[in-house]
């Protein structure tokens, strides 16, 4: 048996340098792509708490308003999607019994003060709810309401169960990026 000669082992250090330098480039690319999800997540979770913040908001006003709650001046279908908040126009005097113009103004009030917030919030660079739209609907009990916020996410997952804003295919073509958040105001009964 000879020793190996020298002319074979050439270029052993430069092949054994390569392929770690091929290990860590793929740690690298791994690391960069955590790095984005981990963004997107970031991402995702300041819309849900910024979505909370302004069902929230619209809850507490909804609260004091007792009558206007019990009455349904505050249901609406699409708050935010519009440049200006729509009012309804009140009754004619007289031609709706119990007819609460106070809460009724209030209710307007309000609903076009978070018609502007959620606007706002659409606005925000680097952070909007893209395609954002608020609902107030009637839960079919007696006293209580639905304040839901839907948006746009950045990353698919299961959609949303709520219906706010699930009709409009041109505002969400993609059910699995429709994200959402909810909160029931219940108004007591008071004897």
């Amino acid at each position: 048996m000879h020793p190996p000669s020298p002319q074979r082992q050439r270029g052993a250090a430069l092949v054994e340098a390569l392929v770690a330098l091929l290990v860590v480039a793929f740690g690298v690319l791994g690391f960069i792509g955590l790095q984005a999800r981990t963004a997107i997540s970031s991402l995702e979770g300041y819309q849900r708490a910024q979505g909370m913040a302004l069902v929230q908001d619209m809850a507490e006003r909804i609260t004091l308003n007792r009558t206007g709650a019990v009455k349904d001046y505050y249901l609406r279908n699409a708050v935010g999607v519009d440049a200006t908040c729509t009012v309804p126009p009140a009754p004619a005097a007289g031609a709706v019994p119990g007819f609460a113009a106070g809460a009724f103004d209030l209710a307007n009030t309000d609903v076009c003060e978070w018609h502007a917030l959620v606007r706002q919030a659409m606005g925000q660079p680097g952070a909007e709810l893209a395609r954002v739209r608020g609902c107030i609907s009637a839960t079919g009990n007696a006293g209580e309401l639905l304040v839901s916020l839907v948006w746009q996410g950045v990353q698919r997952t299961a959609a949303t169960p709520l219906t706010c804003g699930s009709d409009d295919a041109t505002a969400f073509p993609d059910p699995s990026l429709r994200r959402g958040v909810s909160t029931v105001v219940r108004i007591g009964s008071l004897l």
